[in-house]
């Protein structure tokens, strides 16, 4: 009698259909990974928008920058959320200027870091560095809290300013 070479049914027919499936996953694998690679390798870094044009409409709004002073805009754009809510803008416990919804008020500043705090159940310090002949935007908005919300302080750019500016009037610093 002649032997012959038996394989096991699972393994022998299994073993084509395997390596289709195989071949049909690496077609579209590899031109997908391909092209992650691509994209990674051409990404960019991320930077920050370049600041937009002081317009004489916010020059009106805001005043010019006083020489050897730096001019920070504090506003809060109106919305719902939060609305009958205000807090006050603080440095080193010196009450500076109200933020209601809606409002703004321009503080000129020495050049140099500061440190302003917000308040409401929860406290919020937001450091900043301002050079000489500079305005800066500062931005204010509402985050949840436990029984009133959060007031938050985030840098802003002069475009979002411009958007925000026909529904905002003047708040004057406390100080």
């Amino acid at each position: 009698m002649g032997s012959k070479c038996k394989t096991s049914p699972g393994r022998a027919g299994g073993l084509p259909n395997e390596r289709n499936k195989l071949k049909k996953l690496m077609r579209v694998f590899i031109p997908v990974a391909a092209a992650c690679l691509l994209s990674v390798g051409c990404s960019r870094p991320v930077t920050q928008p370049k600041p937009g044009i002081i317009t004489p409409a916010v020059i009106a709004a805001i005043g010019p920058v006083l020489e050897g002073t730096s001019k920070v805009v504090f506003y809060r754009p109106k919305q719902a959320s939060g609305a009958i809510l205000r807090w006050i803008v603080r440095e080193n416990g010196t009450e500076l200027g109200k933020l209601a919804n809606g409002k703004y008020f321009v503080l000129n500043t020495t050049p140099g870091k500061h440190t302003y705090t917000v308040h409401t159940e929860s406290s919020e310090d937001t450091n900043y560095e301002f050079e000489a002949g500079n305005t800066y935007f500062i931005s204010s908005s509402i985050g949840m809290g436990f029984f009133v919300g959060h007031p938050h302080l985030s840098v802003s750019n002069v475009d979002d300013f411009i958007e925000a500016l026909p529904h905002l009037a003047p708040s004057k610093p406390l100080q």
